[in-house]
């Protein structure tokens, strides 16, 4: 099977306007190695990405990309049925952001219903527990598995949650390959397991939110301007390339 999925534009759209975990990740001050960040350049460079609109590249994905995307409602389904957690159950939330402030993270699982919006403040969403699947392929479904979970870079999206969502009790990383002999592996994460990384990321929020609240008047004092979208450009030239083609092909 060729696996291609596509995403919905209106929450990459979204999600331009927040702080995510993969985001925060990058802004921490030092690396997972320990190596010092510029996390000047590193504002920067997340500041100028979300200026940019959202293309046709960014709305579709295929191979191991795609495969994670639409094996999560399976692996969530495994996950209930493994009674993990037997007072609750899991729901699949997709294209969906929650958010506090300039922080927001995108749900793969809910222990609440998905509503039919994109955007949600995370103090009207009240979930307990929350769950981020992971396909990966054997190596590092294997190793991940049996790696201690507090070195796991994996946990930054839970403390992401964490942040945003105050009633949540516990985040499930849930590992599901179904091509695997052991098909299913968890780490369970509480609040207090990540009270560093949720410190982590409060740090981050500021200094980024004040980042972002000065740089828009820093380059719009340097623009020039200019009155094409990437968008029209593209539509001039798919018109050249038909005229092109039906001057060759009459």
């Amino acid at each position: 099977m060729h696996w291609r999925h596509k995403v919905d534009r209106g929450w990459l759209e979204a999600r331009k306007q927040y702080l995510t975990a993969s985001e925060i990740q990058t802004l921490l001050p030092k690396t997972p190695t320990g190596r010092h960040r510029n996390t000047d350049k590193a504002m920067l460079d997340i500041w100028a990405m979300k200026q940019a609109g959202v293309t046709s590249d960014d709305v579709e994905s295929r191979n191991a990309m795609a495969r994670g995307h639409m094996l999560e409602p399976y692996a969530i389904q495994a996950f209930n049925e493994a009674e993990i957690e037997p007072d609750y159950a899991l729901e699949h939330w997709d294209n969906a952001l929650i958010f506090r402030g300039i922080v927001a993270y995108s749900p793969d699982a809910l222990s609440v219903p998905a509503p039919d919006r994109t955007v949600y403040d995370g103090a009207l969403v009240q979930p307990v527990l929350m769950g981020e699947v992971k396909a990966y392929e054997p190596k590092k479904h294997y190793s991940t598995a049996i790696a201690d979970k507090m070195t796991l870079e994996e946990r930054w999206q839970i403390a992401t949650a964490f942040y945003v969502s105050d009633y949540l009790e516990h985040g499930y990383l849930i590992l599901f390959n179904p091509n695997c002999q052991h098909k299913l592996f968890v780490h369970k994460y509480s609040r207090a397991d990540l009270r560093d990384e949720l410190e982590a990321v409060h740090e981050v929020a500021v200094n980024y939110n004040a980042y972002a609240a000065n740089a828009p008047r820093t380059f719009s004092e340097l623009d020039h301007g200019a009155s094409l979208t990437e968008q029209e450009i593209i539509a001039e030239l798919i018109a050249q390339e038909a005229v092109a083609n039906g001057a060759l092909n009459p």
